[in-house]
C-alpha cells in the first residue's frame, strides 16, 4: 500500500535562514484511511504518523509526534518544530515519518499492525547566515 512521501517545508523560505533566530520546521501527514478486498474480505487500514525524526545538519537532532505548523502571529512559540542554529554555515536537513496502522476486517474492530513503516522526505539544502548590525547616520 504506497504512503505519501513526507515533504521536508521550512521557514523562511528559500533555503536560508539566521543564526539565533527560530527556524520552522514542519510537514503535512494527515491521517487516512484504505480499503482493500483480499481473499474475499474487506480489509480496512487506519494509517497514522507516529512520529516524525529531523535531521538538522549541524549533528543535532528532534523527534516529535506532531507535524510542526506554518508560522502564525498568534500561534504561541510551544507549537512550532523549531531550532536554533549558533553558527553560519551550510547544511543538509532530512526527515524520516514513521508511519503505523491499525487494521479491521470485514468491518470488525480495530487491532494495530505490528510494526510501523519509515519514509523519509528528499533531504535539503539550507545556509545559516549571520546578520551583522551596521550604524547608519540619518537626517
Amino acid at each position: 500500500m504506497p504512503l505519501p512521501t513526507p515533504e521536508l517545508i521550512v521557514q523562511p523560505p528559500n533555503g536560508r535562514t539566521l543564526v539565533n533566530i527560530d527556524t520552522i520546521f514542519r510537514t503535512e501527514a494527515a491521517p487516512f484511511r484504505r480499503t482493500v478486498t483480499l481473499l474475499g474480505h474487506r480489509v480496512t487500514f487506519d494509517i497514522k504518523a507516529q512520529e516524525f525524526r529531523w535531521t538538522l545538519g549541524d549533528g543535532h537532532t528532534m523527534t516529535t509526534t506532531e507535524p510542526g505548523v506554518a508560522y502564525a502571529e498568534q500561534t504561541p512559540r510551544s507549537q512550532y518544530v523549531a531550532y536554533r542554529y549558533t553558527t553560519a554555515g551550510k547544511v543538509h536537513l532530512g526527515l524520516t515519518t514513521v508511519w503505523g496502522a491499525d487494521w479491521s476486517l470485514d468491518g470488525g474492530p480495530f487491532q494495530p499492525v505490528p510494526g510501523t513503516v519509515q519514509m523519509d522526505a528528499p533531504t535539503q539544502p539550507l545556509e545559516i547566515l549571520e546578520a551583522r548590525p551596521q550604524l547608519v547616520s540619518y537626517h
